[in-house]
């Protein structure tokens, strides 16, 4: 296997006919965009060759709209994917046929979002997608992994349609075209008078938390503003510093921290020549700083 494909079912009513989970049918929503996620998955040129499909109704429906644009591609139903867990769903793909490069995965929460997330980790797939695919993994969205056999390679692609009929994707990332959500900036607030000493001595060494939990803590522009307000309210005389990540090095690590999301740390100092920008940070009428547009 080169590609993995993982594909969320569509919409699904609340109830099937017979009222139990599995004869739960597609809604006419659900249709329209798992149609719409394998149309974007074509046009990226991702094409399974083989497509495993789980035997509950909503699934084998997602598999019908997904026909009208992977004609060619043969499916296998497979009872054992029915709300299967990551580890079964690996286990499946164990019996691929080698001939088959490019496996599709049509299945269900939460097993999808686990393997899709534990392949993101293995593969050292950008902090951000990470953090995304953490957050939740809406119906018909698809994760699209580069793989040499059952290890990944690389996240290629992640398409998570629009939440109306004519809007825009709520996530549409392709690697091969550039990655938007890359991590180019981190960010530190901190006193005023520590970063006048860190001037004087070349370095910042942290703060006393800092320092008592052996690593600068740090964040990216989406994680900053709500440290600002869980940590800095009230606070005055900050200053915000912009770092630069290529400059960081090894003593930048990605480490789960608030709400189980990966933070930034950095193991040292952290040394002038790495800050892009220092700036005040005022506060608000609410007493929160304020950071302004921040670079990701």
């Amino acid at each position: 296997m080169r590609r993995l494909i993982l594909v969320r079912h569509g919409a699904a009513e609340v109830a099937g006919a017979t009222g139990g989970d599995r004869e739960r049918p597609l809604s006419k929503r659900g249709r329209a965009e798992v149609t719409q996620t394998c149309q974007w998955l074509l046009d990226a040129g991702f094409v399974p060759d083989l497509a495993y499909v789980s035997s509950a109704l909503r699934t084998r429906s997602s598999w019908d709209a997904a026909t009208t644009v992977f004609a060619e591609t043969r499916a296998d139903m497979r009872d054992g994917l029915y709300m299967a867990g990551d580890e079964a769903i690996i286990d499946i793909l164990d019996t691929a046929p080698a001939e088959a490069g490019t496996i599709m995965v049509i299945g269900h929460n939460p097993g999808l979002q686990e393997l899709g997330l534990q392949l993101a980790i293995d593969c050292g797939a950008s902090p951000l997608h990470i953090n995304r695919l953490a957050e939740g993994f809406p119906t018909a969205t698809a994760a699209v992994f580069r793989m040499n056999g059952l290890s990944c390679e690389s996240l290629e692609a992640v398409y998570e349609p629009p939440s109306r009929h004519g809007g825009a994707p709520r996530w549409a990332f392709l690697a091969a075209a550039g990655d938007p959500f890359k991590v180019t900036r981190v960010y530190k607030l901190l006193d005023r008078q520590a970063w006048e000493v860190a001037l004087l001595e070349g370095r910042y060494d942290g703060s006393s938390l800092d320092k008592a939990d052996g690593f600068i803590h740090l964040s990216t522009a989406l994680q900053a503003p709500e440290t600002a307000r869980r940590h800095f309210a009230g606070v005055g005389n900050l200053m915000l510093l912009t770092v630069d990540v290529a400059g960081l090095g090894d003593s930048l690590r990605w480490e789960v921290s608030r709400g189980g999301a990966l933070f930034p740390h950095l193991y040292g100092p952290l040394f002038l020549d790495q800050v892009f920008e220092a700036r005040p940070a005022r506060l608000d009428k609410a007493g929160v700083p304020i950071l302004g547009v921040l670079t990701p």
